[in-house]
């Protein structure tokens, strides 16, 4: 009809968007279950979509326990998004680490560890942000004491004692905390220095137990060795 017809030209806003089409704050949570104190547990993987256009991307965690692109490292990391970052549905994953350029990339994985250094139940937030739009991951887990073990000294091996001996390093704890003692038979074995101790003053048997508490790191721990004096 003798019109014209002009090209139009819309820009594509960048956004953040988990490989399951959910978006939002609340839309993903990872628990990362029970951990030893100190170990690093299994690593929880998100996945997120590429942007649709070129830029950076930061990822962060609230809270160090839960680490996100390495285990070793609390961190924030920041990836550029390449030019080519929107790629077919079918496009090839990846998975950032420390940093990098994630191109012609339609799939991408979110590592996140948990290294928890406390006892109890945690929880956390990653937040991947553009500085247009954010998604959040929730995360949790919850820290289990360390066990610590009770080694006798290889001097008391056969458990016998000269009448009159006082022992003051007997056993000790593989966490390196006190250690208290306790006697099955104070008339042949009594107990000094407020339980940091023991003597031998009578012929006879007698049970020693040795007790290291607990702390904020570590289970308690008790071990029974019969001596002979």
């Amino acid at each position: 009809n003798g019109g014209q017809v002009r090209n139009h030209f819309v820009k594509l806003k960048k956004h953040i968007r988990f490989a399951d089409g959910n978006y939002g704050t609340t839309a993903v949570s990872k628990s990362c279950g029970n951990v030893t104190i100190g170990n690093i547990s299994a690593v929880q993987t998100v996945q997120l979509r590429s942007f649709l256009t070129a830029g950076n991307i930061t990822i962060t965690s609230n809270n160090p326990a839960f680490r996100v692109g390495s285990s070793s490292n609390q961190g924030t990391h920041v990836f550029n998004v390449g030019a080519n970052a929107c790629a077919s549905t079918n496009g090839a994953s990846g998975t950032p680490a420390s940093g990098g350029t994630l191109g012609d990339i339609n799939l991408y994985d979110i590592n996140i560890y948990f290294v928890p250094t406390v006892a109890g139940e945690q929880l956390g937030t990653i937040t991947i942000t553009d500085g247009t739009s954010t998604a959040t991951i929730n995360v949790s887990g919850t820290g289990i004491k360390k066990d610590q073990f009770i080694i006798w000294s290889d001097e008391y091996a056969d458990g016998k004692l000269p009448k009159g001996k006082i022992v003051e390093n007997a056993a000790r704890a593989t966490s390196n905390n006190n250690i208290t003692y306790k006697s099955s038979n104070e008339s042949v074995i009594a107990i000094i220095n407020d339980g940091a101790a023991f003597q031998a003053i009578a012929e006879g048997e007698a049970t020693i137990t040795a007790t290291a508490a607990e702390d904020n790191e570590w289970k308690a721990i008790a071990h029974e060795k019969l001596f002979i004096v």
